[in-house]
């Protein structure tokens, strides 16, 4: 069960304020999204259209959570935002000096979608945190040869 109560919940956090939530109901994927209101209540109402495709979605979302043994997820997380046609991956961790409630986000990659052709590509962060093509590694249709790529430690640009 998620922290949202829905069973099979992924989570993605496109903003501070946003959150896209995407679960399985009726052999269905329904896709919501949560807003922080000024009262800090959650609304919810529903997404129609989304340029990246829900399955690759769920496939970033599946893989993020099992980047970290469960044991551990109060220490590390791996976490994703959503953007207009890409996908973020975030290392996260709690505060260092254990005030406040947000965690430390440092990007490790991003995943571009490009409709037209239906292809992801990856991108490396560099220094100053920006995002530059990955070149050793072509674009596909299959964002898990992506994911496994980024994961396998092959290339230390990603997690060092």
């Amino acid at each position: 069960m998620s922290r949202h109560g829905f069973e099979g919940c992924f989570e993605f956090r496109i903003d501070a304020d946003l959150v896209v939530l995407l679960w399985e109901k009726a052999s269905k994927w329904l896709i919501w999204i949560e807003r922080k209101s000024q009262s800090f209540r959650l609304e919810s109402e529903r997404i129609m259209i989304m340029a990246i495709p829900e399955a690759d979605l769920l496939r970033i979302g599946k893989w993020c959570q099992a980047r970290v043994p469960a044991k551990y997820l109060d220490q590390i997380r791996v976490e994703c935002e959503i953007a207009d046609r890409h996908v973020t991956i975030y290392e996260s961790r709690p505060p260092w000096d254990g005030r406040g409630a947000e965690w430390i986000q440092f990007p490790i990659a991003r995943l571009r979608y490009t409709q037209k052709t239906g292809q992801w590509q990856i991108y490396w962060r560099d220094r100053n945190l920006k995002f530059h093509s990955y070149t050793r590694k072509r674009p596909t249709k299959n964002v898990q040869s992506l994911l496994d790529y980024i994961g396998s430690g092959t290339d230390p640009i990603f997690w060092g």
